[in-house]
C-alpha cells in the first residue's frame, strides 16, 4: 500500500499498517495551522501592566487556564530595569488563544483522554483562515480507524474527516476466520473421500472382486494411489 507517513514516523506507519488507513504526513500537520506571525497552533498578545502593582498575588492571579474572557491562557512576566538591579521592572502578560480547539460557548476547551474529533476549515475571530483537517485526520482519524478495527475487526469502508480507506487497503480481520473454514471443508472433503477410496480399495483387491485382469490391477494400484495421497 502507498504510505504517505514521514520515515520517522513510526506511529504512522503502524496505523498504515495494521488498519489500511493511510495518515497524512506528519511534517505537514501545522500548515494551515499558524497565526499571523507563523506561530503554529497559537495566535500570541503582549501587554504591559505597569499601573498593576507587582506582588506574589497579583502576579499568581495572572498566569493559568481561562484567567480572562477571549483568551485560553495567560502568562505574566517581568522584564527587570535597565540597571539590572531587581527591585524593579516591568509586568508583562502574554495571552495565548489556542488555535483549532473545540469551544463551549465561546469557550476553548481541551480534548477530552481518549476524545475524537472531526474538524475542517473555520474561520477564527479575527478573520483568519484556518483548516484543521491535516491534524485531525492524523489525530483523532488514527484513534478511530484503530476503535474501528477493535469493534468490527475490519476497516473496510471506514472514513474519518475526509480521509478513507481504500478496498484495496482495508484490513479485514475476519478472514482468518474464513480462512480456517476454508481449511475444515477441505479437510472434510478428503476424509469423507479417504473412506469412499478405502472402500473401493478393498472392494476392487479381494479375491472375489468383481473385477480381475491387467487393466483391473492398474484401476486398483490408481485408487490405492487416490486413497494414499486423500489420507496424507
Amino acid at each position: 500500500m502507498p504510505v504517505t507517513s514521514d520515515p520517522g514516523d513510526y506511529w504512522g506507519q503502524a496505523v498504515t499498517l495494521y488498519t489500511g488507513y493511510n495518515v497524512p504526513s506528519r511534517k505537514k500537520l501545522f500548515d494551515t495551522l499558524k497565526s499571523s506571525e507563523g506561530v503554529p497552533l497559537m495566535r500570541l498578545g503582549f501587554e504591559v501592566l505597569a499601573s498593576t502593582e507587582l506582588t506574589a498575588q497579583n502576579f499568581t492571579a495572572l498566569v493559568g487556564w481561562h484567567t480572562q474572557h477571549g483568551e485560553d491562557y495567560d502568562l505574566a512576566f517581568v522584564e527587570a530595569g535597565g540597571d539590572g538591579k531587581h527591585y524593579g521592572g516591568t509586568l508583562y502578560q502574554a495571552t495565548i488563544v489556542f488555535i483549532g480547539i473545540p469551544t463551549t460557548d465561546g469557550t476553548g476547551r481541551l480534548l477530552d483522554a481518549g476524545e475524537i474529533w472531526s474538524a475542517g476549515k473555520f474561520t477564527g475571530v479575527l478573520g483568519n483562515e484556518w483548516d484543521l483537517s491535516l491534524l485531525q485526520q492524523y489525530q483523532s482519524g488514527s484513534k478511530a480507524a484503530i476503535d474501528r478495527l477493535r469493534a468490527d475487526h475490519t476497516t473496510r469502508g471506514f472514513e474519518f474527516s475526509g480521509l478513507s480507506v481504500q478496498d484495496t487497503e482495508a484490513v479485514d480481520a475476519n478472514s482468518f476466520d474464513r480462512t480456517a473454514q476454508a481449511y475444515d471443508r477441505t479437510l472434510k472433503f478428503f476424509e469423507d473421500h479417504a473412506a469412499t477410496l478405502e472402500q473401493w480399495e478393498n472392494s476392487l483387491g479381494e479375491e472375489n472382486a468383481a473385477r480381475h485382469g491387467h487393466a483391473a490391477g492398474q484401476l486398483w494400484q490408481l485408487v490405492q494411489q487416490l486413497h494414499k495421497n486423500n489420507d496424507s
